[in-house]
């Protein structure tokens, strides 16, 4: 056969289970105080290709640290790890996606998404998370909306959309008394392929909480 085989990239979690490309399903690193230490996940990538694997680069969403990043190259059958902190300096919600860029011919760009939120002490927290940060036009997703403090009461949200038109959310929603979280859906008309919308959840007596929607093109998917 004429012609080197191609690199193959690979990637996995701590628990050694794979994770796809495009996965929309974020890691959750959990909710933590300001200030406190920082939360950490590892990820391992694989060269199960015939080729060596090079890295280009390793890209985190904001509200997130790279501390420790993977070699050059990966040789046929290698792997190493990266592991990816919650910046706990400054509070509020933070999500997107990790890239991590490489030579592999299918999947030049390998994505996955993570979540994480860092409260203010003494400060009751609203965190919104939303099911798929890519959304098609036309479509529905699911947003979970989650509060911290005392579950004695029910609570009402007033909801935000920052172009109705792209994404549309209800006015209010409202979780009942005993449950910490509420699921609900958006439906998007038309968002551009760059664009991010970004949606607000306020409520009296708690931090808000915004998450973003990015468009994507017709037929992508994630």
């Amino acid at each position: 056969v004429d012609g080197a085989a191609p690199p193959e990239i690979r990637i996995e979690d701590d628990t050694s289970e794979i994770v796809l490309d495009g996965r929309y399903t974020p890691f959750d690193f959990g909710t933590v105080t300001q200030g406190a230490a920082a939360p950490t996940q590892t990820y391992t990538v694989i060269n199960h290709g015939y080729d060596d694997l090079d890295i280009t680069a390793i890209e985190v969403p904001g509200g997130f640290l790279l501390t420790e990043g993977l070699p050059a190259s990966l040789a046929p059958g290698e792997s190493d790890t990266f592991t990816i902190a919650l910046d706990t300096s400054a509070a509020g919600y933070f999500g997107g996606e990790v890239s991590v860029f490489s030579n592999d011919l299918d999947e030049a760009e390998s994505n996955f998404s993570v979540e994480g939120q860092v409260t203010t002490p003494g400060q009751e927290q609203l965190f919104l998370g939303i099911s798929n940060r890519r959304m098609p036009e036309n479509t529905t997703m699911v947003v979970t909306l989650r509060r911290s403090g005392s579950l004695a009461d029910p609570l009402t949200v007033t909801l935000t959309s920052s172009d109705p038109l792209a994404v549309t959310a209800p006015a209010t929603v409202t979780i009942p008394a005993g449950l910490a979280e509420v699921i609900f859906e958006v439906t998007g008309g038309f968002v551009d392929e760059n664009q991010a919308v970004p949606v607000e959840a306020a409520a009296a007596g708690f931090e808000p909480a915004t998450n973003a929607i990015q468009g994507e093109a017709e037929g992508g998917g994630s």
